[in-house]
């Protein structure tokens, strides 16, 4: 589903269960992007659901293939054809603008051989990072390399690493509803429009988030009903 379809459900519902309620297009973009990134933040897994001793949130990155491919369009990759995460002579590196949440960090290591190996870059807590670093048996070294999350950088140890490969889960982009005018009034246009990246199942799910945010509370099922309404009649 496009913007359009999106925004042709709800003007369809609005119709029937709150007719008096307009939405501008600045509204609609707002209310979408607040309720996308509810879903996405739910797909990652929500730490208010986790607490320590008990089982994991319902839905967590990468526990299913479902939830894997639901969030596959926010996955960007540095290193390989892309271009690595540079690490500065002082062991830090800046975090990409859309950072949101790391998947995994590896870094090449050169055996005396001169075989390349990948490592796996163990990404601690700072508790962790400073205990590590200051332990004579487990401190970091370029075989096991570690990183630490600080602000919009990641700092690590060894400071020598130089190019760290990075998997993550970027900010979801910000909806942007185009429009042009023809046939002397306004419509849809998806050329200068910044669509959704969320397949159609999570679609469904953000349309029923922001019914929420709308005071409208209508499952899942009743969506796809008026999601199928919509389309046949054409509106």
């Amino acid at each position: 589903m496009n913007l359009g379809d999106i925004s042709n459900i709800i003007s369809f519902i609005l119709s029937d269960r709150k007719p008096d309620l307009v939405l501008t297009a600045g509204e609609f973009e707002r209310i979408l992007h607040v309720c996308q990134l509810k879903q996405f933040k739910r797909k990652i897994g929500l730490p208010e659901e986790y607490q320590p001793g008990t089982a994991i949130p319902a839905q967590v990155y990468e526990i299913s293939k479902v939830i894997t491919d639901d969030l596959a369009p926010f996955k960007v990759i540095m290193g390989g054809d892309n271009p690595p995460l540079n690490v500065d002579d002082k062991g830090e590196a800046t975090l990409p603008s859309d950072f949101f949440y790391p998947s995994a960090l590896t870094y090449k290591y050169i055996k005396e051989s001169g075989e390349i190996v990948l490592r796996e870059v163990e990404l601690l807590s700072d508790k962790e990072y400073n205990k590590r670093l200051a332990s004579f048996v487990k401190r970091p070294s370029r075989k096991f390399p570690v990183g630490n999350i600080c602000g919009n950088k990641i700092r690590f140890y060894p400071y020598t690493l130089k190019f760290v490969d990075m998997v993550y889960l970027c900010v979801p982009p910000k909806p942007v509803y185009g429009t042009s005018y023809g046939k002397g009034y306004q419509k849809y246009d998806p050329a200068t429009s910044t669509e959704l990246l969320w397949n159609d199942v999570n679609i469904i799910d953000i349309i029923s988030l922001f019914m929420n945010e709308l005071g409208l509370n209508i499952p899942s099922s009743d969506l796809i009903a008026y999601s199928n309404q919509n389309k046949q009649t054409g509106i």
